[in-house]
């Protein structure tokens, strides 16, 4: 796994198709978002699907494998990409398989998520809602309902103008 490339807000790393690359691109994933005071429900539920993604393209697709992550105000957005032209295949595993469950994780845990094809391989997309930010209390005291902290509202400046 190569060192991430940061962008305002997009993080990407290229990685190696070993299957020690999961645990780097979870732990990558981790420390990327640990910046953005995220419910650690949703930093779980981004992980593993990420988790689930870089194992189907290092165990069924072909290098070049990169992982994306962009952070949004109200979503994250996760994207796998890798050079094999071989379509996603969810299945239905019985009880007893060890394998087989991935997509249905990802489809779990994430609001929703897309594949798109491209020449050569394919993109995989999973999206996540993220909560709104807390206004800083500076700006709420210009919102109607809130504590006022300004001694002159803006409106009434303008008033007086006229």
């Amino acid at each position: 796994m190569t060192a991430p490339w940061k962008d305002r807000n997009v993080f990407r790393w290229r990685l190696d198709q070993e299957p020690q690359e999961v645990g780097r691109a979870r732990d990558g994933v981790r420390k990327a978002l640990a910046g953005y005071e995220l419910p650690v429900a949703l930093v779980d539920d981004v992980e593993l699907v990420v988790s689930e993604l870089v194992t189907n393209s290092i165990v069924h697709g072909a290098a070049p494998v990169t992982l994306t992550v962009q952070v949004w105000h109200d979503r994250i957005r996760v994207c796998v990409t890798d050079a094999s032209p071989q379509p996603l295949v969810p299945r239905q595993p019985d009880t007893g398989d060890e394998r087989g469950r991935g997509l249905a994780i990802v489809t779990s845990c994430s609001a929703h998520w897309w594949v798109c094809t491209r020449h050569p391989g394919k993109d995989v997309w999973a999206e996540f809602h993220k909560p709104a930010a807390e206004l800083p209390s500076w700006l709420l005291a210009a919102v109607p309902g809130q504590a006022s902290y300004l001694p002159t509202s803006i409106y009434a400046l303008r008033s007086q103008e006229h």
